[in-house]
């Protein structure tokens, strides 16, 4: 069975929920005329409006899968709205956000599409939190950035999350916005970061979906 393991979407229910309490956890919707909307965080970082694709209908999406004869996809949020920049109780209020409305629309196209959670990666316990909850939700898994706000990733106490992560068994590495990103991320370094993380926790059971970028046998091994 063909499955498309990353993917990103942006479901209308999380642009509803941002239209109507965004604004309690400093997420703004913002639109401008005929172009797709974006977000504004109160901290300053503006997503750029999302491309067609990303919040395309998904009888769009279905058939796009049903052309490239591919059964099932997994989708996660787009990596730009992880919003690590937030206070930390607004940014574990807007991860809830994200996984509620993902998983609301993954119930009702459960046929077609499994979805990954996003967890607020600024709090260790927070994180693994949401990653139980999440996983009660529905999700297959977890997707997480090699970056959050210019610190790689196992620079972060994140002991509990991987911890908490074992259960599920799958993390997705993903990249945020260029501004939240290494700039030597594309010589393998952000993936280095995320093996390192678990070697030296001793969390083995661990599954990467290692994305984007390519990491070697080496890595793995030293």
């Amino acid at each position: 069975m063909p499955i498309d393991v990353h993917a990103h979407y942006v479901p209308p229910q999380l642009i509803d929920a941002v239209a109507g309490r965004g604004k309690e956890i400093g997420v703004r919707l913002v639109r401008s005329g005929a172009t797709p909307p974006a977000l504004h965080f109160d901290y300053g970082f503006k997503v750029r409006p999302f491309f067609p694709r990303l919040i395309e209908p998904v009888a769009e999406r279905r058939a796009w899968l049903d052309e490239q004869g591919i059964d099932q996809q997994i989708v996660g949020t787009w990596p730009d709205l992880f919003g690590y920049g937030l206070p930390v109780d607004a940014c574990i209020a807007w991860h809830r956000m994200l996984n509620d409305t993902l998983a609301a629309w993954g119930a009702d196209n459960a046929d077609r599409f499994a979805w990954i959670a996003s967890v607020p990666l600024v709090q260790a316990e927070a994180a693994a939190a949401e990653l139980e909850r999440a996983a009660g939700l529905g999700a297959c898994g977890a997707i997480i950035s090699s970056n959050v706000e210019n610190t790689n990733l196992g620079e972060l106490p994140l002991e509990a999350f991987w911890r908490q992560a074992e259960t599920l068994g799958v993390i997705d590495e993903d990249r945020v916005a260029s501004r939240d990103v290494d700039t030597v991320l594309d010589d393998r370094r952000g993936q280095q970061h995320v093996v390192l993380a678990l070697n030296e926790g001793e969390h083995g059971p661990l599954q990467l979906a290692l994305l984007h970028l390519s990491v070697s046998d080496d890595d793995l091994d030293s």
